[in-house]
């Protein structure tokens, strides 16, 4: 039943999906870190469609430690302590730079939410 299997995460499918949706974004992030000028503003604004998903720090800690657990079963004695210490590197990158759009679109939500109390009550004035 696809419904009991949502409420395990180990064998949830949508989970499954996210994360290789995650592995895939990783990938695309190593490959295009020779052009640090289209990726930043890629994944501060991968950050900024994130934001509507109430997506926080610590949800990125637990896709590192999926994400370093997945390599080493997949590449066995091929993961040395370099390849880890380069995936952990760009990861880290990657979540930085996410985390400053996520930070941003949370901040701009504040400041107009701010403006919007701060206008006078059309229905109160009426």
């Amino acid at each position: 039943d696809e419904e009991e299997d949502e409420l395990n995460l180990a064998s949830s499918p949508a989970l499954r999906r996210l994360f290789g949706r995650v592995i895939d974004a990783v990938g695309s992030a190593v490959s295009g870190m020779q052009d640090m000028n289209k990726m930043v503003p890629a994944l501060t604004e991968l950050g900024l469609r994130h934001v509507n998903y109430n997506v926080k720090e610590e949800h990125f800690q637990v896709f590192e430690k999926a994400l370093m657990l997945t390599l080493r079963e997949g590449l066995g004695d091929l993961f040395t302590k370099e390849v880890e210490f380069a995936w952990n590197m760009a990861f880290n990158f990657m979540t930085a730079t996410m985390m400053s759009g996520i930070r941003s679109a949370q901040n701009a939500v504040r400041s107009r939410q701010a403006e919007l109390s701060k206008e006078p009550n059309m229905s109160t004035t009426a």
